[in-house]
């Protein structure tokens, strides 16, 4: 059940990061700067939208993204313990907390405290 839930998260995320770097080129030619989510302050999050709203999804997916890269650089599974509704709910009272902060400061807070109870990837052989 958790892989299924891991599954969905990870294709939710893949197809937020396709969605917007597939809408930056366009952009980019049109001269308008393009900037990555985490430079968005806390202040701007969405906190009061479900996370299932558009305008919250990208930017929690991104934060979810991020998150996943980390533990695969660590080596620790840090999105073992937590759902898309709990990551949203921590996210919406750190950024109320702390509204002069970026989604990236958010992020990096967030993988502190995830990262003291995740659990060691363990790396599987193939036969």
């Amino acid at each position: 059940m958790k892989d299924n839930k891991r599954n969905r998260l990870v294709a939710v995320v893949f197809a937020a990061a396709l969605a917007i770097s597939g809408s930056s080129a366009p952009a980019q030619a049109q001269g308008v700067k393009f900037s990555y989510m985490g430079e968005m302050s806390c202040g701007a999050w969405p906190k009061h939208s479900p996370y299932t709203a558009i305008d919250k999804a990208l930017t929690l997916n991104w934060v979810l993204g991020f998150i996943s890269g980390r533990s695969s650089l660590r080596e620790r599974d840090m999105l073992a313990t937590v759902d898309i509704a709990s990551v949203s709910a921590w996210m919406d009272n750190y950024c109320a907390e702390h509204p002069l902060d970026t989604v990236i400061m958010a992020a990096h807070a967030l993988e502190k405290e995830l990262l003291a109870r995740a659990p060691a990837i363990i790396p599987t052989t193939k036969k």
